[in-house]
């Protein structure tokens, strides 16, 4: 996710590199590791099945329902974020070549061999 929206930025302001400092860089990685971590810890905080067997899946022993439900939609409400983000992206890029061939005066069939 972090890198589409870096990609998002860095291609609407026309820039041929990312203007993200260093620093910047570094304190979005380790906000992403530490993310990912705690929501790695999250069973291990009680939201498990150990007490009630009913509870828990059975393709994934040991996880709630619940925990993976929760799991589930926050991976997919991650992934339509990057699919828009990247959309957006793709139909600008789009609409920027062709109104740059509009402009140019080049067409393949005049091509001299």
């Amino acid at each position: 996710l972090a890198i589409a929206v870096e990609r998002h930025m860095t291609v609407f302001e026309m820039q041929l590199q990312s203007s993200m400092s260093n620093t910047r860089v570094t304190i979005l990685i380790v906000f992403i590791w530490v993310a990912a971590f705690l929501l790695g810890l999250i069973p291990s905080f009680g939201w498990h099945c150990l007490c009630d067997l009913q509870k828990c899946s059975q393709m994934v022993p040991l996880y709630s329902r619940d925990y993976l439900v929760f799991w589930a939609i926050s991976n997919l409400v991650v992934f339509l974020i990057m699919v828009v983000a990247y959309s957006h992206i793709f139909f600008y890029v789009k609409h920027k070549a062709a109104r740059m061939s509009r402009h140019t005066s080049y067409h393949p069939t005049d091509r001299k061999s």
